[in-house]
């Protein structure tokens, strides 16, 4: 790219080939050139040996520890030399259940420890970063560290905002509106002093706009093409439909509608098809038995990366969803799932499920087949099923617009890292 700024990431996540906020990150900077980012992050995962050469590591686990020992500074330096880890990263024994004031006590935990960060300026004294690529998620501790990196290396501040956690939700729970105002207390000041705002859909961009006083940069997530003309759909003896994304926020309601509906359908017209759903998550019982329907959806556990490509291009219609709860509505309105990129990118028929006011299903209106009724998922789905050239049609729709999307990203990437 020709730039020389030194940049340091500081979010939640980890970069990763796999998680979401963190394979986000990596697609924008995969082309820049490693030796001038670093990462700060806030979680128990620890970095796959592919990207970065240093990154520091704080978790909830080093906070805790670090009340217990007098002086102490908290965190730990992580490198890429650390081998086949990333899937054992998750911390053992009980967990704290997390909810509104579980959040808002482990905010002051982290607070009792803000005099403890000697050795995070230590890694970075070396590095005196020129920018900071913040993702602003919910955790308040990580706006007042990245304000405290900011003053101190007179960094330039990029903010990108993933996900909505500030406007109001229809919700009597007073925590929650205790932890959204405070959030938003932080927010406001750090977007004023923020170079470049940065958000994920056009319709975050607009309410953000109004709520802030300020335009933002839109990025959608970034994929590379997992189109492999050399894997064939399997489809000689049955359709096969794959759902691969998370279960959170009641979506695994509507796969459980759409396998029901794939039941009736084979019932009624003989025919064989199934939905195979891959997470990452483990689903409870309850949720297993919604996703197990007979003759119509199945689990099928998690896959890797290059799994996932595999069955990707194996099926006949890759398929996203959105909870029609309200709640859920609320919480993923603006946001734009890190699928459909990948999707778009098979040039295959997407089938889109969910309300048309979540900022997903409205982006996937016209390039895929969307429902936007549950009493009507299993008539629709029967109409796609049936018309092959509808499903050309909007698998040549799909691929057309990640096309487009790829080559508006990598100019709005390439502005913002070299300006």
């Amino acid at each position: 790219m020709g730039c020389e700024d030194r940049i340091l990431i500081v979010s939640n996540n980890v970069i990763s080939k796999t998680k979401n906020n963190g394979k986000t990150i990596a697609s924008i900077f995969e082309e820049y050139p490693k030796e001038n980012i670093r990462q700060l992050y806030f979680s128990s995962e620890l970095p796959e040996d592919i990207r970065l050469d240093s990154y520091y590591q704080i978790s909830d686990k080093d906070v805790l520890k670090s009340l217990l020992k007098t002086g102490s500074s908290i965190g730990k330096i992580q490198r890429t030399n650390v081998k086949k880890l990333v899937n054992t990263n998750q911390e053992k024994g009980k967990k704290i259940p997390k909810n509104n004031l579980t959040r808002l006590i482990r905010e002051v935990i982290w607070k009792l420890n803000f005099k403890k960060f000697d050795s995070l300026f230590e890694w970075l004294d070396d590095f005196q970063p020129q920018k900071i690529f913040f993702v602003g998620g919910d955790s308040l501790f990580a706006y007042d560290i990245t304000k405290m990196i900011k003053d101190k290396y007179k960094s330039k501040l990029l903010t990108y905002i993933t996900d909505d956690y500030i406007l109001p939700r229809k919700t009597v729970n007073m925590f929650w509106w205790i932890r959204r105002n405070l959030l938003l207390r932080k927010m406001k000041p750090l977007i004023k002093e923020t170079s470049e705002l940065i958000t994920i859909s056009e319709k975050m961009r607009n309410e953000y706009k109004n709520i802030f006083n300020k335009d933002s940069l839109l990025l959608m997530n970034k994929s590379e093409s997992l189109k492999d003309n050399s894997i064939q759909n399997i489809n000689n003896t049955r359709l096969y439909l794959i759902y691969a994304g998370g279960l959170h926020y009641n979506r695994y309601q509507v796969l459980s509608k759409i396998g029901e509906a794939i039941a009736s359908i084979n019932k009624k017209e003989n025919t064989k098809i199934k939905l195979f759903i891959y997470t990452n998550e483990q689903p409870t019982d309850k949720i297993m038995a919604k996703l197990n329907i007979e003759n119509g959806s199945e689990y099928s556990g998690t896959l890797n990366r290059n799994e996932l490509k595999i069955k990707l291009n194996e099926c006949a219609i890759p398929v996203h969803v959105e909870s029609f709860n309200k709640k859920s509505i609320e919480a993923t309105r603006l946001s734009v799932s890190t699928k459909i990129s990948e999707y778009m990118s098979l040039e295959k028929p997407i089938l889109a499920v969910g309300p048309k006011e979540v900022a997903s299903m409205e982006y996937l209106e016209g390039i895929a087949y969307c429902i936007n009724e549950e009493n009507l998922i299993e008539k629709d789905l029967k109409k796609l099923l049936s018309d092959f050239d509808l499903q050309k049609k909007l698998s040549l729709k799909a691929r057309n617009q990640f096309d487009n999307n790829d080559l508006l990203l990598r100019k709005n990437i390439e502005y913002l890292l070299n300006n």
